[in-house]
């Protein structure tokens, strides 16, 4: 139970900072995105430990509040409180197995920079290892200092939260984050972020930590929106995206300050990915790599990847203006060419370099910019001693 909070920040933990914070925070798209059908024992994995998402019932129709469903909340609640969070809820009453809750919410340790996730509605399957269901309006509050505050607020179809004791092995459990329709928006955007589906398995081996040494994890996005890549190379349609890697230290606790160490440690630390696929755009790749940010918070990394209809990308980052018109004459004389000399392979080698934020294209006949990162910092958080 003392890993329950590794799946609700488990998607916190690689969608919010090595995603929401880059996009949320500075407004810029990362560039390691992929598409699923690359990984089909992956995602065949995440899908069988899957819980089905359904929508809890409206906390209109709930039962009275009575002393058992405090109670049995008190407990669930429990591990959570004991792990430094604070845990609330409107109302709850008990609703057959379950327990339904109003204006359940969860927040980080009592430290800067901090966190809240609030749901308008949730059930809680009390009696199984943990499985949480939500849905209707919510948000994710970034606490920046005292007083200071970003929220993203929106709704969600249902939010699915579940871990299951792997049967081969006792030590181990498998976690799974499943958000369907999900709708989210800072105050003042134009259009907001929204996601599909969207699926992180964690598989937690035996290990001390929130997450131990060697978790394995797989993430999945499909049919995402990302208003502010608009203007971007790829666009802001993302149609799938799923990439597996392993952590090499352990996640120790739930704050935001250590998920961001993690990313940004040493000199040449990263995190390695194992296997990504990307459908984005004019961007279709397979391939793997590693990511990860310096200690200032600048994002860098490298992907060695495969890419599908080159050409339709080049002219896509031409049109863009991240090569010129004379240096894209090159560059698909040059991979003409190298497809001619492989007419049996559909896709061509290259790679995408991240330096100090800068993202390239790296292929036959020289580079083309696809853009650039923002720092991880960014006054949103700051830098730590690096361990």
């Amino acid at each position: 139970m003392n890993r329950i909070l590794a799946v609700i920040v488990g998607l916190a933990f690689v969608a919010l900072i090595a995603f929401g914070v880059v996009v949320f925070t500075s407004g810029g798209p990362p560039a390691q995105v992929v598409q699923p059908a690359a990984l089909p024992q992956a995602e065949a994995a995440a899908e069988q430990n899957a819980q089905p998402v359904v929508a809890p019932q409206s906390p209109a129709a709930m039962e009275p509040q009575t002393p058992e469903a405090a109670a049995r909340f008190d407990a669930w609640a429990k591990p959570l409180r004991e792990g430094g969070l604070t845990v609330t809820a409107g109302r709850v009453a008990v609703a057959g197995e379950t327990v339904s809750v109003a204006d359940l919410t969860i927040a980080g340790p009592a430290e800067f920079p901090g966190w809240r996730w609030s749901a308008e509605r949730a059930s809680l399957y009390d009696r199984e290892l943990f499985h949480l269901q939500a849905a209707g309006k919510t948000a994710f509050v970034f606490v920046e200092a005292e007083g200071k505050e970003t929220v993203w607020s929106g709704t969600a179809e249902a939010i699915g939260v579940a871990i299951t004791t792997d049967v081969r092995d006792k030590l181990g459990k498998t976690a799974v984050v499943r958000i369907n329709g999900l709708s989210l928006a800072r105050e003042g955007d134009a259009a907001p972020l929204t996601l599909a589906d969207g699926q992180l398995r964690i598989l937690l081996k035996g290990g001390t930590g929130i997450l131990p040494q060697g978790t394995d994890l797989t993430l999945r996005l499909t049919d995402m929106t990302l208003p502010q890549a608009a203007g971007a190379v790829v666009g802001s349609k993302l149609k799938s995206f799923t990439t597996e890697f392993a952590i090499d230290r352990s996640i120790t606790a739930y704050s935001l300050q250590q998920v961001a160490d993690f990313f940004r440690r040493g000199v040449t630390a990263n995190v390695e990915l194992g296997a990504i696929a990307l459908d984005w755009g004019a961007l279709h790749v397979i391939g793997n790599g590693a990511f990860g940010f310096s200690p200032a918070g600048a994002a860098r990394g490298r992907l060695e990847v495969k890419v599908t209809e080159p050409v339709a990308l080049l002219d896509a980052i031409a049109a863009a203006g991240g090569v010129a018109s004379d240096a894209l004459a090159d560059q698909v004389a040059a991979l003409l060419l190298q497809m001619g000399e492989a007419p049996n392979e559909t896709a061509v080698p290259m790679a995408i370099v991240i330096t100090d934020g800068t993202v390239v294209l790296e292929g036959p006949g020289g580079e083309s910019a696809l853009g650039t990162l923002p720092q991880l910092s960014g006054g949103a958080v700051p830098p730590a001693a690096v361990r």
